[in-house]
Parts: structure tokens; sequence; C-alpha cells
């Protein structure tokens, strides 16, 4: 007897045994990053279908990839807490359900700009007149 059941999962029944197959999900496509301080940039992708995301980036210097970040749930997302002049790239990845990841997108380069520094800067011009050369 042939059972087939559609859902979140498929399930086929064959002979009283259960095999269940993920649901397919999508990668990420078209990243962006606009960066919107020295130390934050607003991070936007086209889901492959998910609602929420995983998220991972590191400077490009480095091999290994951060932490992600789980459960994003906005897209653009504004992340923060970056380095000033600073080259990162990231990845996202679309979260179907508990264990169920697309695979990490194409890494995407963005940096941040050196930080504005204001500096005191003080010119006295009063006091005895200047002689010309002469």
């Amino acid at each position: 007897m042939l059972k087939i059941f559609a859902a979140f999962f498929t399930v086929i029944c064959i002979f009283g045994s259960a095999i269940t197959m993920a649901q397919t999900c999508n990668t990420p496509t078209n990243l962006g990053a606009n960066v919107t301080s020295a130390t934050s940039a607003t991070l936007s992708w086209t889901t492959g279908g998910a609602s929420h995301w995983q998220i991972r980036y590191t400077d490009i210097f480095h091999s290994v990839w951060g932490a992600p970040i789980n459960n994003v749930s906005s897209n653009p997302y504004t992340l923060t807490g970056l380095t000033p002049n600073t080259y990162y790239h990231y990845q996202v990845r679309d979260s179907c359900g508990p264990g169920n990841f697309s695979n990490w997108s194409n890494p995407i380069n963005f940096n941040t700009p050196c930080p504005v520094v204001t500096a005191p800067i003080l010119f006295d011009f009063e006091g005895p007149e200047w002689p010309l050369p002469g």
C-alpha cells in the first residue's frame, strides 16, 4: 500500500515504513551592502523563499567565518559593531525550518570608511603685524 501526503515536509509511507524528505530550501541571490557609517552596513538579498535567514560575516583577511547570526527576520538587515576602515564580506542562507537550511550564498564584499575625526584647529592671526619683505 502506497500513501503520499504533502505538507511542510513530504512523507511517503511504503509498507508501513516512513521516509521523510526535507523541503527544498533555495539559496538567496542578489546580495547587496549599503555602508551607512564607519561601524555599520545595511545588508540586503533576494530570498530563496524563506522568511528567516542566517548571516555570517568576517573581514576579508580571515579565512574563518564568524559564528552565524541566527533567526534573522528582517531583509534588509543592519549589521552594527563593525570596525572602521575594514574590508568585509558576508553570506546569507535561507532558514526553512528547524535544521533545514539552504546552501550559503556567494559572498559579497564591502568596506567601512575611516571614521570622521574632528580635530581642534586654532589659527590666531592677532598680534604684531607681519613685515613685508622689502
